[in-house]
């Protein structure tokens, strides 16, 4: 589960679920099978819900009957639970062994939280090496690894010809995916001539994915 025990994070929390040894599955499908299910997340009640018990549907016990994997969730500030919930096709709680509660701590929004290109521009012609500026609004440029747990900062990627990685994933390290851990903001990189896609991407200090909300993508030409 992201965010990880103790995590600092913004009011609009980036949850990714997982669970193992089950399928995920719509609910409702098959209500008698047992061997999936899909997820809830619980706030402040760190205990869950007692198995066989159908999980209520309020603003803190959050259904994703559609067999999501990734939500967002709005959290007041201070300090809270999150607890993620497996049930059943008829919303029936698998108990304690397929749940997990972490603690986190919500500080207050700074603004609208985007990443961006500055140069260069969605479009452009351009010529190596090439000159890449990374934006970042409503965060914190912060290297990689000085606190893996605060999600209120991060630090940018370059994936060269792909798209933006799911929340939670850890960015790959390779030619396709460079990383700026040190929290740069100006990079040069060479292509090969003709046509790519370049999609900014920020993570947190464990290099795990912010999401397609926190990326952005341009296509270049190489002269």
């Amino acid at each position: 589960m992201t965010p990880q025990n103790g995590s600092t994070v913004f009011p609009e929390v980036a949850v990714a679920m997982a669970v193992q040894g089950m399928a995920i599955r719509p609910a409702g499908e098959d209500i008698n099978d047992r061997t999936s299910g899909h997820h809830h997340v619980l706030i402040d009640q760190p205990d869950g819900v007692s198995e066989g018990t159908v999980v209520p549907a309020t603003d803190k016990s959050i259904h994703y009957g559609k067999g999501q994997t990734i939500a967002y969730v709005n959290v007041p500030e201070g300090e809270h639970t999150l607890t993620l919930q497996f049930a059943d096709g008829a919303h029936r709680s698998y108990g304690p062994k397929l749940s997990s509660t972490v603690k986190v701590k919500v500080k207050p929004s700074t603004g609208e939280r985007k990443v961006s290109f500055i140069a260069p521009q969605d479009g452009a012609k351009v010529k190596n090496p090439i000159k890449i500026q990374m934006g970042l609004e409503g965060m914190k440029i912060r290297p990689a690894g000085e606190d893996p747990l605060d999600k209120t900062t991060g630090h940018h990627h370059i994936i060269i010809d792909g798209g933006p990685i799911p929340v939670g994933t850890t960015v790959p390290a390779d030619e396709k995916h460079i990383h700026y851990g040190k929290g740069q903001t100006e990079a040069e990189i060479t292509l090969s001539p003709g046509k790519h896609t370049l999609t900014l991407q920020l993570a947190d200090g464990l290099h795990a994915s912010y999401g397609e909300k926190l990326s952005a993508t341009i296509s270049v030409e190489v002269e």
